[in-house]
């Protein structure tokens, strides 16, 4: 009788804890809130909090209940076909996205989209995907034994402006264009310089020996932080926004501590410089090719920054903050992070996730 008592207590005590660990995860929406506000409360970021919520706006009703931490399991999925031979699963974690996916495995986001039925980009943590193999590159056939010796090779001629360029389209990987031109990863790596397999979309490769053509400077940029000072980021390009009307992210968020300092990632002229109701101080550097960085949501700027100064690669500017979405001065709507844009010279917003990758950390 006493070891039956023992043993219901425990699981009583088993389920309480249960039901506090998974009432501490979670956060009941009241009136007069929104993410920015609930995301600073429990020290999270917005695109977290939509991600662990498969949001697609930052629209919430009261009484809706929102995870505010990773959700220790992912709902069971819905029975799929089986996985072809030729094919391998993926359950997605956290920070990854279909981009993240396609270059760790070598295949096209719309080869994932068509494998999975996605019909759009968003996927969540969790979620099991079906990652197609990619494809090779045919080896050449062997060649047949010489009947004689043949004379010596001519020297190779000098690189010539008709040699042969990629231009790098949404979803490529090395791989697959290394497939597609039957070379391979490191030939194209050796050609164009790269020091990693990250591309960018609308950049140039060499597929040949010759001359390429000027590439944006910016592909030569500086991480805007020092290591250590800030937190892992996602691709939050496009995500919706709904403070001041219904828009489209044009940046990447990175969080980090308010007072982090910032740096300029290339060389530059400062064009914008001062307040803005979206992005608080902000700063905008134009450099030599038109190309603009837009630093948003500062707590500070470097002493002596003005309009029409120029800034060399690496200069401290500013330092994080939680500024903007409304008038002069305003600050905390929002926890304290960096929003970082790219504008082409016709002002169209580029994402700015395949540089930040690509650049180089203090």
């Amino acid at each position: 009788m006493k070891k039956s008592l023992f043993a219901g207590i425990a699981l009583a005590g088993m389920l309480t804890i249960t039901a506090e660990a998974e009432a501490a995860s979670t956060h009941k929406v009241k009136p007069g809130e929104s993410l920015w506000k609930i995301a600073s409360q429990y020290k999270v970021s917005v695109p977290q909090l939509k991600q662990w919520n498969s949001m697609k706006s930052d629209t919430i009703h009261i009484g809706k209940t929102l995870y505010v931490s990773q959700p220790s399991a992912a709902k069971p999925a819905a029975k799929k076909p089986a996985v072809p031979a030729a094919s391998l699963k993926h359950t997605v974690k956290s920070g990854e996205s279909l981009y993240s996916l396609s270059k760790k495995y070598g295949v096209s986001v719309s080869s994932i989209q068509s494998a999975n039925r996605l019909k759009s980009s968003a996927i969540k943590v969790g979620q099991a995907l079906t990652i197609p193999k990619a494809a090779s590159a045919q080896p050449a056939p062997k060649p047949k034994p010489a009947a004689a010796p043949k004379p010596a090779p001519a020297p190779a001629p000098a690189p010539t402006a008709k040699t042969v360029i990629y231009t790098v389209k949404p979803g490529n990987t090395l791989s697959a264009i290394a497939a597609q031109y039957k070379t391979s990863v490191q030939k194209i790596k050796t050609l164009n310089n790269l020091k990693s397999d990250t591309i960018y979309v609308g950049q140039k490769l060499k597929m040949t020996e010759g001359v390429l053509p000027a590439l944006p400077a910016l592909q030569d940029g500086l991480f805007p932080f020092k290591a250590g000072t800030y937190q892992p980021y996602i691709d939050s390009f496009g995500y919706s926004r709904s403070y001041g009307g219904s828009r489209s992210h044009e940046g990447i968020d990175i969080m980090a501590k308010k007072g982090t300092p910032l740096y300029s990632v290339s060389d530059g002229v400062i064009e914008r410089y001062g307040w803005n109701e979206l992005g608080g101080w902000r700063l905008t550097i134009r450099n030599s090719e038109g190309y603009r960085v837009y630093y948003a949501h500062l707590n500070a700027y470097a002493p002596g920054l003005k309009a029409g100064l120029s800034v060399k690669r690496g200069q401290y500017i500013g330092k994080v903050g939680d500024s903007g979405y409304g008038k002069p001065g305003t600050i905390g709507k929002f926890v304290p992070h960096l929003h970082i844009g790219i504008y082409d010279a016709s002002y169209k917003a580029i994402n700015p996730y395949p540089f930040l990758k690509n650049w180089v950390t203090h």
